[in-house]
């Protein structure tokens, strides 16, 4: 029997402004990076610009420009410490995401040290000459950049690229040095290699459902082993699945599918979701039959 997948249509922009509320941003990286651990505190996280630029000398002062989709600097240790976090949310996989993502960590880290050179320059920090070439002092220290790549594709898994290497084509003769080249490795997180578990926010749901949502036999399993819970969830849960999963009647009639006890059924939206696009899938193939009848006739 042929599965039928759970269609996933979510916009990107919808994405990225529900990962943007701090809350969810945290427990993304609290729930894939640091395994459930919370180190991540939403409280401290501050939305950062994601525009990008990076000016390179040639024949002419040439300016490369980048956008990141969310980036947010957490302080630690009581604003002692901090560190630039970042998400790239990808529906599709991304063949070059090895190069994109060393390149924008890249610009994080030069606009830091431009940053710094400034502030050394106006400020006569700089007394010898290696001062000078670098425009940093032996004390000064960069911000740590971390990138996630939230995949949340439909059907393929992201196996690869995951790394520099893997789009590399190394000659023969260089092979055995091939670890002497720089990697950059993918923070790639998806429902395939996390535990949906260690995150408290909707995002465990997201998960869960992301892992089975292109197998409609898997779905309902799901639905009815855990009908009690999904049957009524709170609000701030069901409207980050109905990002994810588009669910367009969640979307615009929510009321229809409030519980008795106050919670949204998912179960109901699910199932109304996959029936309706088995009917507009019947409704095409009988369209495109009688097509075919008029040709013939």
């Amino acid at each position: 029997m042929r599965k039928k997948p759970v269609r996933l249509k979510a916009l990107d922009a919808e994405v990225c402004e529900a990962l943007s509320d701090p809350k969810i941003f945290a427990d993304l990286f609290n729930g894939s990076i640091f395994e459930g651990e919370q180190v991540v505190k939403p409280d401290t996280l501050r939305l950062c610009d994601g525009t990008q630029t990076l000016q390179v000398q040639k024949n002419t002062l040439e300016t490369t420009k980048r956008i990141r989709d969310i980036k947010m600097k957490g302080q630690f240790a009581e604003g002692k410490s901090a560190v630039l976090l970042a998400v790239e949310a990808q529906r599709e996989v991304h063949k070059g995401m090895p190069v994109r993502g060393m390149v924008y960590d890249g610009m994080d880290y030069s606009e830091q040290i431009k940053k710094l050179r400034k502030y050394n320059r106006q400020s006569n920090n700089l007394k010898s000459s290696s001062d000078y070439i670098s425009g940093l002092l032996e004390a000064d220290h960069l911000i740590p950049v971390l990138t996630i790549v939230f995949y949340y594709g439909e059907g393929k898994t992201w196996d690869k690229p995951a790394s520099l290497h893997e789009i590399l084509k190394f000659p023969d003769e260089l092979l055995p040095w091939k670890q002497k080249f720089s990697d950059y490795t993918l923070n790639l997180v998806s429902c395939v290699n996390v535990n949906h578990e260690n995150f408290r926010t909707g995002l465990r749901e997201v998960f869960e459902l992301l892992g089975v949502a292109h197998d409609k036999e898997r779905m309902v399993k799901l639905l009815t082993d855990k009908k009690e819970y999904y049957s009524n969830l709170p609000k701030e849960r069901s409207d980050l699945i109905t990002v994810f999963l588009d669910i367009p009647m969640l979307k615009e009639s929510p009321e229809l599918f409030v519980s008795q006890e106050g919670g949204i059924n998912m179960c109901t939206a699910i199932n109304e979701m996959v029936r309706d696009g088995e009917l507009r899938g019947e409704r095409r193939g009988e369209k495109r039959g009688e097509k075919r009848g008029e040709k013939r006739g």
